[in-house]
């Protein structure tokens, strides 16, 4: 296979509909130029139905697959690769790194229906970066350029990559990585601006998101510290990034996407009501229920629970009933009777990790992660992965 862009133009979104300028990636035009990031355990089909739903995204990423695990036919990641018709556009995140694996990976994403795939060269966790995986690319070129150009070959697709703001202070910059990538034909890169040594603390340093928009041609996707809309509008501003990625923004207040194309369009957004919030909770549990095993089901439920309730009143008790069941009927049966009555605030304007008054970045000094002591999800928030874990994204 050779990697040509898709014929003839591909359009998903109308401008009428989503104003502002689109994301152009290849042959692909979308709007809005808003994206759901990767989230390890998290943007599985029920979060992504969820997000596909509510409206306003443009591109979702599928949570990061394992080209080790895929390529020796892991069940677990070839469940993942069961893509729905109906999801395009989509794009099918990689990670690991053996040059060949990722691209026998990739033609293999491809065949399950991937409209991109991506390369992770973002996750900083101990085990990932070991075997040369994730964030350890963006210290190793060679192996960087010889996974990419394997990877482009074996498609016909789109390529993007997911890189941070380098190995560390020195080394390893999201600059040099980006014209890597565009030089082996790469179509976007997305840019988290924080280094792998800084894992998720402190502020995300968008001027480096900035850096990489006036130094390469392809398009620049900003991610990190996205919380508001209005943090959604200023990135564009500071940066001049042509598409925003949201991650734990999204998990926090997944109308996020709906909220940044009304605000763009008419100057104002609305909230969903506690009902509409409960029914998508809801509804998301039972479609989690009916498609996996009682164990897998009982594990996404938790990890989302955990972040639904995260930093909002209520969620502490909530965290507390569910702790100890293991009946994943029985564990719906206890939310479905704590979110009807009325225990839990489920607006998020009430939570400390997305208030719309606040309308600013956070400190540099304060973890993303450890917004408030009790606001914590639970390890649900790791997703297991071949190599280990890997946090969720921002």
């Amino acid at each position: 296979m050779t990697g040509a862009s898709p014929s003839p133009e591909k359009v998903h979104g109308s401008a009428e509909k989503f104003p502002g300028q689109p994301l152009r990636v290849a042959g692909w035009t979308i709007r809005p130029n808003l994206v759901m990031a990767p989230l390890a355990g998290l943007t599985d089909p029920y979060f992504r139905a969820v997000i596909r739903r509510l409206g306003g995204c443009g591109l979702i990423v599928t949570e990061m697959v394992s080209s080790e695990a895929l390529t020796r036919g892991n069940d677990r990641e070839l469940r993942k690769m069961r893509l729905r018709q109906d999801e395009s556009p989509l794009s099918v995140q990689l990670i690991g790194g053996n040059p060949d694996r990722m691209a026998i990976a990739a033609a293999m994403a491809e065949d399950a229906g991937a409209d991109f795939v991506d390369v992770n060269m973002g996750c900083p966790v101990r085990k990932v970066v070991r075997g040369n995986a994730g964030a350890a690319l963006m210290r190793d070129t060679g192996v960087a350029r010889q996974m990419l150009t394997k990877m482009k070959k074996a498609l016909r697709i789109p390529l993007t990559v997911k890189i941070r703001a380098g190995w560390k202070q020195g080394e390893g910059s999201a600059l040099e990585m980006a014209r890597l990538a565009e030089d082996c034909g790469v179509a976007a890169i997305a840019v988290h601006p924080r280094s792998r040594a800084q894992a998720f603390r402190g502020a995300a340093d968008w001027n480096v998101i900035a850096e990489v928009r006036a130094g390469v041609s392809i398009p620049v996707i900003g991610n990190g510290d996205v919380r508001t809309v209005e943090d959604a509008d200023r990135m564009e501003k500071e940066t001049g990034c042509h598409g925003v990625m949201i991650g734990r923004g999204a998990l926090l207040n997944p109308f996020i996407f709906n909220q940044i194309v009304d605000h763009r369009s008419r100057g104002t957004y609305r909230w969903l009501e506690p009902d509409e919030i409960r029914g998508i909770i809801l509804e998301q549990f039972h479609a989690i229920l009916a498609g996996e095993d009682e164990k897998n089901a009982m594990h996404k439920m938790r990890t989302f629970a955990g972040w639904y309730s995260r930093g909002i009143p209520g969620g502490v008790e909530l965290r507390r009933r569910i702790n100890h069941i293991r009946d994943p009927r029985a564990f719906i049966e206890v939310v479905e009777s704590i979110l009807s009555g009325g225990e839990l605030d489920l607006d998020p304007r009430r939570g400390p990790s997305y208030n719309v008054s606040k309308g600013r970045r956070m400190d540099p000094n304060t973890r993303i992660d450890h917004i408030t002591e009790g606001s914590r999800p639970g390890r649900g928030s790791h997703a297991e992965t071949e190599s280990g874990t890997c946090p969720t994204a921002s």
